[in-house]
């Protein structure tokens, strides 16, 4: 009798634990959802914000040059917006321009959780950083990153034509616009861009 006692209370402490372990395991599978339910979230909000100031910026401007400024400059001010919108959700995004190598992308993720702090790829500029453009004025950097494509704001490498030449911007691939994200409560990093056609 006292053996099947014995025999009963392992067997209830291994139960137990494995009730335990179970449970940690789903704690941890349920966390591991719910960051990637966000990562997901906040990537469309990134590309739909996106595609809505692209098709919204100076659609009653029928002069091309003035309709591809007010683009830019709503492009600067999406860059500020959506930055500050997900800071006060204790989100780090920085949102970029340029030309992301997918060879880059894990290395890029790495440094970001390594460094607490997100960080654009190495052929990537602020959006509204200063550039100057053909005239000699200053403008967004945003102004090299679009095009007019049938009278709409397009995403296109041909922008860089609209400005005079950037130290450190080289054209490697395709011209993209977006974030780079860092999650600092669920250890995640990730990017999240639109790029031209």
């Amino acid at each position: 009798m006292l053996v099947l006692a014995a025999f009963a209370i392992v067997v209830f402490g291994q139960a137990s634990l494995l009730t335990k372990q179970q449970e940690q395991y789903s704690a941890q599978a349920q966390h591991t959802a719910l960051a990637l339910i966000k990562a997901r979230s906040i990537s469309q909000d990134v590309r739909t914000s996106l595609a809505i100031v692209l098709e919204k910026a100076g659609q009653d401007e029928t002069d091309p040059r003035k309709k591809l400024l007010i683009a830019a400059a709503a492009l600067a001010q999406w860059e500020r917006q959506i930055e500050a919108k997900y800071a006060s959700q204790g989100v780090e995004l920085d949102a970029w321009a340029g030309f992301p190598q997918q060879a880059e992308a894990p290395a890029l993720a790495q440094a970001m959780l390594a460094e607490g702090k997100p960080k654009k790829c190495s052929l990537c500029a602020d959006l509204s950083s200063p550039a100057e453009d053909t005239q000699g004025n200053t403008v967004p950097f945003a102004l090299s990153t679009i095009i007019l494509d049938n009278g709409k704001t397009a995403i296109s490498s041909q922008g860089l034509a609209n400005i005079q030449p950037l130290e450190g911007i080289a054209t490697a691939g395709k011209l993209s616009i977006g974030a780079s994200v860092l999650l600092p409560e669920e250890r995640m990093a990730f990017t999240a861009a639109q790029e031209e056609q």
